[in-house]
């Protein structure tokens, strides 16, 4: 409010181009810092107890800086008696006072408007951040719950297949490859044939990192290390040197690695 004075003081308005800057700075400044102490309580006053009635905020606070302008002023010509030697009557000032203060305590109040609603768009946006945030914590949250899910799973399940090799085969598993009633287990500390079906191995690898390349092979991703053709056969090269073919059938999936 001092600084508003100071500027309304400098730019000498309502005529008083001729009042020394000192007089007319001081009086402004006084006219601003009492007028807060009227606008302010006046329009938050009117603001809340009207909340029920008057819908628009704007509204609440243009009524609110009404009632202070005529409250200020009544003041106003106390404050300019002090100032300015006046020879109009009391209530006359008042009527002038009142054209001064409407003016400038609708700016005033305008300006307090514009900054209140900035700071509540500005405390939405950070509690709209703030709920963004927390949200994409409890995504994230869930997602790597459902991925321990699935990893926990897969690791459980590739046990249950691992189980059928003896201790000193098991390892990193690459391929299986079915062998009439039997099952060749590829891993990359050796091959164990179990007695297994083929069906029933690739439903316990459903979720882990690998495809079916031929009604009779399965390949882990991981193990493939190249492709080559032989004629019109596509065979997949595996870390063990194990050429796993694939057919037309799951040609597509195979194509989908983009292998070189």
């Amino acid at each position: 409010m001092v600084i508003a004075g100071l500027i309304i003081g400098l730019l000498a308005p309502f005529g008083m181009v001729n009042i020394p800057v000192t007089v007319a700075l001081s009086f402004w400044v006084i006219i601003c810092v009492v007028g807060y102490g009227i606008y302010s309580p006046v329009i938050n006053a009117c603001d809340i107890l009207l909340d029920e009635k008057i819908s628009p905020r704007w509204l609440r606070i243009s009524l609110g800086a009404f009632g202070a302008s005529l409250l200020m002023s009544l003041i106003i010509p106390v404050v300019s008696n002090a100032f300015f030697d006046i020879s109009a009557d009391y209530w006359s000032q008042v009527g002038a006072a009142f054209f001064q203060t409407a003016i400038i305590g609708g700016v005033i109040s305008a300006i307090s408007l514009m900054m209140l609603l900035i700071s509540q768009q500005q405390a939405q946006l950070q509690q709209s951040q703030q709920a963004l945030n927390e949200q994409a914590q409890v995504i994230e949250q869930a997602k790597q719950q459902t991925d321990n899910l699935v990893e926990n799973l897969a690791d459980k399940q590739l046990n249950q297949l691992m189980e059928k090799v003896p201790l000193e085969k098991r390892g990193q598993l690459l391929c299986l490859e079915m062998d009439d009633h039997y099952l060749n287990i590829h891993t990359d500390k050796g091959t164990h044939m179990a007695l297994m079906r083929f069906k029933d191995a690739l439903a316990l690898l459903e979720d882990c990192d690998g495809l079916q390349t031929h009604r009779s092979w399965w390949v882990a991703t991981d193990a493939i290390v190249g492709l080559e053709k032989e004629g019109r056969k596509t065979l997949l090269r595996l870390s063990n040197d194990v050429l796993a073919p694939v057919s037309r059938t799951y040609q597509p999936k195979v194509n989908q690695l983009k292998l070189s």
